[in-house]
């Protein structure tokens, strides 16, 4: 798992560089990101993108005008809705490593409560990119019928999905350099 977190650190600066991007942090939480990712059936990668788009990699983002604060920016007031307890602004912004966990709990959360058809898990880039609009915009701007609805929220979902498709590429590429003869 620790060469996962290397790749994802590599990439991760590799993709966005070093200069405007809070890197340090993003190494210093890309083995959370993968336990997490792992623990909770969400991809490293998207987990990563999600949080350099909400809080370019500085836990102690927020609260913005809607109240989220955190890595994964989340509202403390919704937090209760997938996790164990309702958690605080302070709480969250004092702990990254659940800030990661709370991100990953509300994309599982979303996916259950709006992308399941008939009981049957439904993990295509149409729902990713719907899960990624509600995580964003809320489940009122991204309709079932028209999950369109939201220049903001497809923009943020098309971003992240962009930037997890770019580390994944970069990853396999650092790979194929690393274990080489």
């Amino acid at each position: 798992m620790m060469f996962k977190a290397q790749l994802i650190c590599l990439a991760y600066m590799a993709s966005f560089g070093t200069e405007y991007t809070n890197y340090q942090a993003a190494c210093e939480y890309a083995q959370s990101i993968v336990e997490v990712g792992q623990t909770y059936d969400v991809d490293p990668e998207i987990l990563t993108a999600l949080i350099k788009k909400e809080s370019n990699f500085n836990p102690k983002v927020g609260p913005n005008k809607a109240g989220a604060c955190g890595l994964g920016q989340q509202i403390p007031r919704f937090t209760s809705r997938y996790s164990d307890r309702s958690y605080t602004c302070n709480e969250i912004k004092a702990d990254g490593d659940l800030s990661i966990v709370l991100a990953a709990q509300a994309i599982r959360w979303i996916e259950s409560n709006y992308t399941r058809k008939k009981g049957v898990k439904i993990y295509s880039d149409r729902n990713l990119k719907w899960t990624l609009c509600i995580y964003s915009a809320g489940p009122s701007n991204c309709p079932e019928s028209s999950w369109r609805a939201t220049k903001h929220g497809t923009a943020y979902a098309r971003k992240v999905l962009k930037d997890a498709k770019k580390l994944e590429a970069l990853e396999e590429v650092i790979e194929s350099y690393l274990l080489s003869p």
